[in-house]
This record gives structure tokens, sequence and C-alpha cells, in this order.
């Protein structure tokens, strides 16, 4: 019998030549697990928050958001522009207010919202 595990694995992104600290929470089966870095190059879901500043603000958000059953895979960019991008499982769909709600559950503010392929949401 498989087990699901989640599991957040740290990466490091340059942007702009700014080295930028991400987490994304990926999901693998069995029981070894192989931690490998991700990085989320066409996600289906931009959250423009504010309020993360930290590690520890990482780790709320992404707690928070793995609770939504949709979001498959999250990663969290600690940039100026605060972001978090979401995949979702296939066949998946999620609500705006879902995705807002959990990210205030974490103490932080949704500036925008934008999904792939659709409208953009203030």
């Amino acid at each position: 019998m498989l087990h699901h595990i989640r599991q957040l694995v740290r990466s490091t992104l340059v942007l702009s030549g700014v080295v930028v600290p991400a987490v994304v929470a990926q999901e693998t089966s069995g029981q070894e697990s192989q931690e490998r870095e991700v990085a989320i190059e066409k996600p289906d879901v931009v959250m423009h928050v504010r309020g993360l500043s930290c590690s520890m603000c990482v780790r709320s958000v992404t707690k928070a958001l793995r609770k939504v059953e949709a979001v498959e895979e999250i990663q969290v960019l600690l940039e100026d522009d605060q972001r978090i991008l979401l995949t979702l499982k296939e066949g998946k769909e999620v609500e705006e207010k879902v995705l807002r709600e959990a990210v205030e559950s974490a103490g932080f503010s949704t500036r925008k919202v934008v999904f792939a392929g659709a409208g953009t949401s203030t």
C-alpha cells in the first residue's frame, strides 16, 4: 500500500540576478521519498500577496494552502513582488475565494489572483 507524503522542498531561484528563496510543496508516493528541486514554470494560479518576509511565513502560508484539496504544488517567492505560484491537480478547479481564505487564514493578504488562461482578479 502506497502512502502519500507531502513534503516541503527548499529551493533557490535566481530572478533578475537576485537569489530568491522559494519553497515548493510536492506530493510523492511510496515509502521512499526522493527530494528534488522543483520550480513551477507554468503555474495554474499566481497569487500576489502582502506580508511574506521569512521562512516561517512561507511555512505558514504553505501549510494553509496544502489544505485546499485541488492544490498540487506550491511555490512561494520571497521577493519585492511577493507571489505564490500554484499548480492544481489534474482535472481539479478551485474558486478564488477558497485560495484567498486560505492565505488570509495564515495571516496574509492577497492583492491579486491570476488564473492561467483567465482574467485577473483584485
